[in-house]
């Protein structure tokens, strides 16, 4: 298992696709993301990883921007219906703003 420090200026976009990159080269998957304290400097987000068995790859990672908190449970439900798996809900910076995410993972 391992954490990785992650720019929280990131676009959404950029986040996911800094994640999977993550993901792909190191052969991890990613558990949980979290935010860091913003300081005087940049803000930032933990990204944790786990190592995945050889031969195995994650499914493509999706992350959803939250309105609030109440939007999770109908957020899940459509992504379900789309075939993909719940993750985890978190806050993290993008574009230097908390936000609240949910991860899920397709198929």
């Amino acid at each position: 298992m391992g954490i990785r420090r992650v720019s929280g200026n990131l676009s959404l976009e950029q986040l996911t696709a800094t994640l999977g990159v993550e993901e792909t080269v190191g052969r991890f998957r990613l558990l949980g993301l979290a935010k860091g304290e913003q300081g005087e400097e940049e803000p930032f987000n933990f990204a944790t990883f786990v190592r995945t068995p050889r031969g195995q790859t994650p499914g493509e990672l999706v992350l959803v921007a939250l309105s609030d908190a109440s939007a999770i449970g109908a957020t899940i439900l459509e992504q379900q219906g789309q075939g993909r798996s719940f993750l985890f809900f978190a806050e993290a910076f993008v574009e230097s703003q908390e936000t609240m995410l949910a991860a899920f993972r397709g198929s």
